[in-house]
C-alpha cells in the first residue's frame, strides 16, 4: 500500500466525517420520526445511510485509499447533481442531513470543494488518471460483485414501487397561474379509492413551505371520493413548484400532485 500523504490524510478524515455526519442526521431523523417519507424515500435514505457509512469506514481503514477517494469523487458528483436539481426545483432543503434544514445552495458548495479536494489529493500522488484508480487487483472481483449486487437491489425494489397499482385516483398536476406575494389561495382537490377496500390516507406533506394540506387523516372506503384542501401562501417571489404527497397504508406505493404557480409582486401587478 503507497504511502498516505499528509494532504491525503487531510482530506480523508474531512470526508470521512462529512460523510459519518450525514449519516448520523439521517439516522436520527428515521429514529426521531420527526419527518413523514414516502416508501420511496424511506427506501433511498436506507440505501444513502448504507452507502455513506460504507464508504466512510473505507477511508478510514486506508485500504487502496486512491480506489476509496475516486470513489468518494463519484459520490459527491452524484450529490451535486441532486443539489442542482434541488435549486431547480426551489426547494428549501436537500435533506442531505436528515431534519436538519440547509439550503442546496450551501450543500452544493460544500460538495463541489469536497470533490475538488479529492482530486487535488489524487492529483499529487501517484494516480496519473481515474483508470488506475480503478484497477483492484486480483481480489477485486469481491467489491465489484458487492457493489452489483447492492445496485441490482435497489433497482428491483424501485421497480416494485415504480409499477405498484394505482390506488387513488387524483389529478397529475396543477396549475394555479398567477398568485400574488402574500396571498393565500384555496385548492380542493378530488380524490378517489379506486381499489377493492378501504384505504387510509394516514397522512401527508408538501415539499415547500409554502403550501399545507388540510383535513388528514381519513378513511376512504372502496369507490368513494373526497376532496381535500390544500393551502398555498407564496413567501417569496419564486415561482412555486411543489409536490404535495399523500400516504397510504395498505400498498406500496404513495400518490402525490405537483402545484404550480407564478409568484407577483404587489408593486409587480400595478
Amino acid at each position: 500500500m503507497n504511502q498516505l500523504t499528509t494532504l491525503q490524510r487531510i482530506t480523508i478524515a474531512v470526508v470521512a466525517l462529512t460523510l459519518l455526519l450525514a449519516c448520523g442526521a439521517k439516522i436520527f431523523a428515521i429514529i426521531s420520526s420527526g419527518s413523514l417519507s414516502t416508501r420511496t424515500e424511506n427506501l433511498f435514505n436506507g440505501l444513502l445511510i448504507q452507502i455513506e457509512l460504507a464508504l466512510a469506514l473505507w477511508l478510514l481503514s486506508g485500504y487502496r485509499h486512491h480506489l476509496s477517494l475516486a470513489t468518494g469523487a463519484m459520490f459527491f458528483l452524484g450529490a451535486i447533481a441532486s443539489n442542482v436539481r434541488s435549486i431547480w426545483l426551489n426547494k428549501t432543503s436537500c435533506g442531505c442531513f436528515g431534519n436538519i434544514e440547509i439550503p442546496p445552495e450551501m450543500t452544493l458548495c460544500l460538495n463541489i470543494s469536497l470533490v475538488v479536494a479529492i482530486a487535488s489529493s489524487l492529483r499529487y500522488s501517484k494516480i496519473t488518471n481515474f483508470t488506475s484508480a480503478l484497477k483492484i487487483g486480483r481480489d477485486g472481483w469481491i467489491f465489484s460483485l458487492s457493489v452489483f449486487t447492492l445496485l441490482g437491489a435497489a433497482m428491483i425494489q424501485l421497480g416494485k414501487i415504480h409499477y405498484a397499482p394505482k390506488q387513488l385516483a387524483m389529478p397529475d398536476s396543477i396549475d394555479l397561474g398567477v398568485i400574488e406575494l402574500g396571498e393565500q389561495k384555496e385548492i380542493s382537490i378530488p380524490i378517489k379509492n379506486v381499489t377493492g377496500k378501504e384505504i387510509c390516507i394516514w397522512g401527508g406533506k408538501t415539499t415547500c413551505s409554502c403550501a399545507s394540506i388540510d383535513g388528514l387523516p381519513f378513511v376512504l372506503p372502496s369507490g368513494f371520493e373526497k376532496e381535500i384542501r390544500i393551502l398555498v401562501r407564496p413567501n417569496n417571489l419564486r415561482d412555486i413548484n411543489v409536490r404535495t404527497i399523500f400516504y397510504v397504508d395498505s400498498g406500496i406505493s404513495d400518490s402525490f400532485i405537483e402545484i404550480g404557480a407564478k409568484v407577483h409582486g404587489s408593486n409587480e401587478s400595478k
